[in-house]
């Protein structure tokens, strides 16, 4: 083995992976006529990467023509060379988009005599990647003649010209199936003509389009037959108008015009109640008309109109709707179940809100506002004073004429007399509510707390209430704690106190002094037509006119105290309002109630924030409304029933 073969393989083994060394390694065993060893060489190569392709022509030449495909050494001539040195047959060529090259260039092997020498050039490392569109040529030598193979005509005229090598153009997947077809090489590489690379055929889209237009059709008939579904409201002409022409008819004498005058209607919020038994006053009829409702049947003897307008309760053929519109003193609201709830205390009636004067106005609004329903609604009047509740019916009636009436001449002695002030000379019984809400337990209930719980058992629509201002409620002690009371005082009953002589007669006194006063004030009041005066408390009037006091027991033992009643505050009975919702609407599937307060105060008379804040929150918490009213003025002009 020579000196130079040790060298390469010396070299080799520190790279394995440089093919310029492995090349002239594998020459010098070809030169020695060691084609299995240069073909070892080849299998032992580390680098998997496909070969370049004029390094697999170089490998193809040598172990297939043997010494042949070798270079002559130095000193040696080549066959047919004559000593010139041949040209570098592998050069690259710099092309990106041109045609194939012609049948005659490059894929011929050049003559062993004409190939170059690899040792002449400087060693270098094969790069695995050639830059984009980098074709290989391989160009033969002069005077290379090509082999019988190469040469061969095609046997048939439409066979592809051979082509370059499109190695570069080849997928990787192909790439990695031609490296591994090295490593079992023999050495029986053949070259063979590439078919030519013919024009792809043009993809048609008239599938595409058509699809298109089959989706632009669809789409525009959907939008035609949906507009199709529009309905255009376009006025209907009013049907022609028949015209009669009458022939004057000559008279004898002139005729007198008719001078028609028209009636003014009064509306609701400013008429004042009717009078009970009258309904009209054109034409008289002494027939008996029957309700012709599913109530309970009222005759009724009285002047009937004959037609009258929609809405008027006093009518029989008035509207039979059940929802009706109310103007209370102010608040606009309606329903078809409609409760009125009036304050008949006497607070209502003190001079600094008008007196009796004013209390009278109030019903003939209430009266005027019932004569406004129509006859499908059903309503209720409610009126309470203290603990004590009574109502017009058990429950809401239909506003048939018959019922209106009645419910007009109920309420109309209500407050009439000095004498029977408040329930006490009102007919009707006690009303008690069905069950305790929480907070606030039935036997604590009064005011208009008490007449809301009962129009929310009624399942009103719509609650209207006038009152005269707050009224606190009181917790009552409970059995348990009267019985312990009893008890104790039974064991410690005490001594009662005694009253000075002169102290209860210089009271009883001052009491017969303010009683003369009212006297002449009442009579002064009665020869100038106003109603007496109302006092709250006898008392604090005593206190008023004589400055006196009431006496005081004095010299006795204290027993036990009875226990305190703790007031109920403004929130509970909110929350006693929030819960009859719940149990008799909501519970019930049925929408909450509005709920709508009146409050009638006197000309300097204030109320307090947290007043004020209460009955803000009870009506805008129920769907409701709140209006306060400061005397009589403002009374007549909410109603326009001012002189």
């Amino acid at each position: 083995m020579s000196e130079s073969r040790q060298e390469l393989e010396a070299a080799l083994s520190r790279a394995p992976e440089d093919w310029s060394v492995r090349l002239r390694l594998i020459e010098a065993h070809v030169r020695e006529d060691d084609r299995e060893g240069a073909r070892r060489l080849v299998r032992e190569s580390p680098d998997e990467a496909p070969l370049p392709p004029e390094l697999q022509f170089r490998l193809h030449t040598l172990l297939t023509q043997g010494a042949a495909a070798l270079p002559p050494l130095e000193g040696e001539t080549g066959n047919e060379g004559g000593g010139e040195k041949a040209e570098e047959t592998i050069v690259p060529k710099e092309e990106t988009t041109s045609a194939p090259a012609p049948e005659s260039s490059s894929m011929l092997p050049p003559d062993p005599a004409e190939q170059v020498k690899v040792r002449d050039r400087p060693p270098r490392r094969f790069r695995r990647e050639k830059p984009a569109g980098w074709t290989p040529t391989v160009v033969p030598p002069k005077g290379a003649s090509p082999t019988e193979e190469e040469t061969k005509e095609p046997s048939d005229p439409g066979d592809p010209v051979p082509q370059p090598s499109i190695y570069r153009a080849m997928p990787r997947p192909a790439k990695q199936a031609v490296a591994k077809r090295w490593a079992n090489y023999q050495g029986d590489l053949r070259l063979e003509p590439l078919s030519a690379i013919g024009r792809a055929p043009r993809i048609e889209g008239a599938a595409q389009k058509m699809s298109a237009l089959s989706v632009a059709l669809l789409v525009h008939l959907a939008v035609v037959i949906l507009v199709g579904f529009i309905v255009i409201a376009v006025p209907r002409p009013k049907p022609p108008q028949l015209i009669a022409t009458v022939a004057a008819v000559e008279r004898d004498k002139p005729v007198v015009p008719v001078r028609l005058q028209k009636l003014e209607e009064q509306k609701p919020a400013a008429a004042s109640a009717a009078a009970p038994n009258v309904i009209g006053a054109i034409g008289a009829s002494p027939v008996k008309v029957p309700e012709m409702e599913n109530t309970n049947a009222v005759d009724v003897t009285t002047m009937i109109t004959g037609a009258a307008d929609v809405g008027d309760g006093f009518s029989f053929a008035g509207d039979s709707r059940e929802m009706s519109d109310v103007n209370f003193f102010g608040i606009s609201a309606g329903g078809k179940r409609i409760v009125f709830i009036i304050d008949a205390g006497r607070e209502m009636l003190v001079d600094e809100k008008g007196g009796m004067y004013a209390y009278d106005k109030v019903k003939s609004e209430i009266a005027a506002m019932m004569g406004g329903l129509n006859r499908g609604t059903k309503f209720n009047i409610l009126l309470y004073e203290g603990k004590r509740l009574t109502a017009f019916a058990e429950e809401p009636v239909v506003a048939m004429p018959s019922n209106l009436r009645l419910a007009i001449e109920w309420l109309h002695p209500l407050n009439r007399t000095y004498e029977n002030l408040g329930l006490a000379g009102q007919r009707g019984d006690q009303l008690e509510v069905e069950k305790d809400l929480e907070p606030v337990a039935a036997r604590d209930l009064a005011h208009y707390a008490k007449a809301i719980q009962k129009a929310l058992e009624w399942q009103a629509e719509s609650i209207f209430c006038i009152a005269s201002g707050y009224r606190g409620l009181v917790k009552t002690p409970t059995p348990e704690e009267m019985e312990k009371y009893r008890a104790e005082m039974a064991a410690n009953p005490g001594t009662p106190g005694e009253v000075s002589a002169a102290e209860r007669r210089s009271w009883n006194e001052a009491v017969q002094r303010t009683r003369e006063w009212l006297q002449r004030e009442n009579d002064a009041r009665r020869e100038k037509g106003l109603p007496p005066k109302v006092v709250l408390n006898f008392n604090e009037l005593v206190r008023e006119i004589t400055g006196a006091t009431p006496p005081r027991a004095t010299g006795g033992t204290g027993g036990v105290q009875r226990p305190r009643n703790e007031p109920h505050t403004p929130d509970d009975i909110e929350t006693l309002v929030k819960n009859g919702v719940d149990e008799y609407y909501r519970g019930m599937g049925l929408d909450p109630p509005s709920l709508h307060m009146v409050v009638f105060l006197g000309e300097d008379e204030d109320m307090a924030d947290q007043t004020r804040d209460h009955f803000q929150a009870l009506t805008r918490r129920n769907n409701g409304k709140f209006k306060m009213l400061r005397g009589l003025a403002a009374l007549e002009d909410v109603t326009g029933q001012g002189n």
